[in-house]
């Protein structure tokens, strides 16, 4: 009995001690960096501002390759997604070169690839394009002039037909962006960037 006397005893004196003083909290680890395979989203809709670097009319055929620089660089957030100078290739998404008696050039082009820490990203973009006047125009318009000369001469008959057959000998007018040329692409799917 007295051992177990002695061992209350003992554990009431355990009891009875002051608690220790709390230690101090360990320092909040600071915010985690994102980690490497992070992903930043550029959203649709985004502008991509773009140089042209090489040429593209409506005499290209559908699907030509052309290069482009990005001219401004694009921010999500407080970072920077896509910086100026990143080199990019865009695709002629349709061509159509006018007739001779008719019809308008009309091209669609969009960008579809960025290099982005030395990787092809594909991207998805709203296409931009250009149009040219309708040639049916050109070969009245030239009718007319051949007409007022040939008037002049005595023979507005004949004018007219040198007229239109010189207006249709030319072919429509071509349509394009030359070097060097500020376009605006929207995206048109998240870019999503590691």
């Amino acid at each position: 009995m007295r051992r177990s006397t002695l061992i209350l005893g003992l554990w009431t004196s355990i009891l009875a001690l002051p608690a220790a003083p709390a230690q101090p909290a360990a320092p909040a680890a600071p915010a985690a960096a994102a980690p490497a395979g992070a992903v930043l989203v550029v959203p649709i809709g985004t502008k991509i501002t773009v140089r042209t670097v090489d040429q593209v009319t409506s005499n290209d055929p559908a699907g030509k390759k052309f290069e482009v620089t990005v001219d401004a660089p694009v921010a999500v957030g407080d970072k920077t997604a896509i910086p100026a100078g990143t080199k990019g290739y865009g695709s002629l998404a349709s061509s159509k070169q006018a007739g001779h008696l008719a019809g308008k050039s009309e091209f669609r082009i969009a960008l579809t690839q960025l290099v982005l820490n030395g990787k092809i990203m594909e991207i998805r973009t709203d296409p931009v394009g250009e149009s040219g006047k309708n040639s049916a125009g050109k070969v009245v318009g030239a009718a007319a002039l051949g007409t007022a000369v040939g008037s002049v001469t005595g023979n507005a008959g004949r004018g007219a037909v040198i007229g239109g057959a010189l207006g249709a000998a030319k072919k429509g007018q071509t349509v394009g962006f030359p070097p060097k040329t500020l376009l605006d692409f929207t995206l048109s799917s998240p870019l999503m960037l590691q």
